[in-house]
């Protein structure tokens, strides 16, 4: 119950093994590569979709202005939840690379 959260703020090296694994390294390459990725796709859709890109959506998809603009508003704003991915991943990024340098400094 509360006496075992409570502990566990005490003690931050008790829970600290499994904010590592939640937080690794490799997995937050992997989310900053997506999140990257994602971005820039987002954006081109939507710049594409904004200037009436027939390629994208077709014509019967994306016949009105107001239609073109709501759907790249659409991709912008999917953008923008990439972004606060991606600094959510190098926020875990940036944290799991100082825990290593403590850790290698720990052990020598």
């Amino acid at each position: 119950g509360s006496t075992s959260a409570s502990r566990q703020l005490a003690d931050p090296g008790e829970g600290s093994e499994q904010r590592k694994m939640v937080c690794g390294r490799q997995c937050a390459v992997c989310c900053c590569t997506l999140s990257i990725f994602g971005i820039l796709v987002l954006m081109g859709m939507g710049s594409m979709l904004a200037g009436g890109d027939p390629y994208i959506g077709g014509h019967h998809l994306v016949a009105t202005a107001e239609d073109r603009e709501k759907r790249a508003a659409a991709c912008y704003s999917a953008a923008g939840f990439y972004v606060v991915t991606l600094l959510l991943s190098g926020v875990c990024w940036f944290r799991g690379s100082q825990q290593a340098k403590k850790e290698a400094e720990r052990l020598d």
